[in-house]
């Protein structure tokens, strides 16, 4: 590199960064490829992210902006041209997606395509600070104070009349007190019929005919799964979750037959379960679901 005069130096530096935008944009296409297919499940992990951490040996900074940007650009269409290009940093593409999900989840409303696409706008060729600035004042969500969801309740003249002749009934005479004894009464009603239909549940006879799983087989099933998904991968690699676990019917499906007994019940995560079940619909539903 020595040996290069300036204008070389200046002109190979530029294709270097070329090449690095287009080896992470043809590194984001092939993560989005994997999710779409489920591969990282076949494979064995739990997520994307672990795939990515542990099988690509990226650290776990670089696998969430690597998914994050690559969610960003399946929500946003435009997105991918900008990271192309150079318009938008991975960086701007990972904290733009991280604010659209924390507003989403703080306002209970989700953003559409176009409001999206307008951020991205916005913060197209702008420093990382600058979009961090723009993004803040976009997307700001007043926060609700449940404490004052039940302050100044109106009532109908109705109401309020039997309000009162139930106070006088009970001797209460603060309106405070009668709410607080209502809603512990029926809290109490609702608690005691949530236990009558967990005894009755735990009871339940058990029936290999029958797609109900009682839950005390539910329990032996996690027991000897020691509490981790099942799913076992072609070379030998088991899945790490233990959480968000389901039992089914994974040795001979229920439809054909299948019995519910400890012999033919699995315990599978929720991602695996559904790669299973997509895998025995076979590749048409997956192709007609690319093309929705």
């Amino acid at each position: 590199m020595k040996n290069l005069n300036n204008t070389e130096l200046l002109y190979q530096t530029k294709i270097a960064v070329k090449n690095e935008r287009d080896k992470i944009i043809i590194v984001l296409r092939h993560l989005k490829e994997i999710e779409f297919r489920r591969l990282h499940l076949t494979l064995g992990f739990k997520s994307l992210f672990e795939y990515c951490h542990l099988e690509l040996k990226y650290s776990r900074a670089e696998s969430y902006a690597r998914i994050a940007s690559m969610r960003l650009m399946k929500e946003v269409k435009t997105v991918e041209t900008q990271i192309e290009k150079g318009a938008i940093t991975l960086t701007q593409a990972v904290d733009l997606y991280t604010a659209i999900k924390k507003n989403e989840k703080e306002s209970g409303v989700k953003l559409s395509e176009v409001v999206k696409t307008q951020l991205v706008q916005k913060i197209e060729n702008s420093s990382t600070r600058e979009s961090e600035k723009i993004l803040a004042n976009e997307l700001k969500v007043k926060a609700v104070e449940n404490s004052n969801s039940f302050k100044n309740i109106k009532v109908d003249e109705k109401t309020f009349s039997d309000l009162n002749k139930l106070a006088k009934e009970l001797d209460i005479t603060d309106p405070v007190a009668l709410i607080k004894l209502l809603i512990k009464e029926k809290s109490d009603e609702l608690k005691t019929e949530k236990h009558d239909k967990k005894s009755k549940n735990e009871s339940h006879e058990p029936n290999e005919n029958s797609r109900y799983i009682p839950k005390q087989l539910k329990r032996n099933l996690l027991k000897i799964a020691n509490y981790q998904c099942q799913f076992v991968s072609i070379d030998g690699r088991r899945c790490s979750e233990r959480i968000h676990l389901e039992v089914d019917h994974h040795i001979v499906p229920f439809c054909t037959g299948g019995r519910t007994i400890q012999s033919n019940l699995k315990i599978m995560c929720k991602n695996h379960n559904l790669k299973l079940a997509i895998d025995k619909l076979g590749t048409n539903v997956m192709m007609k679901n690319r093309k929705l």
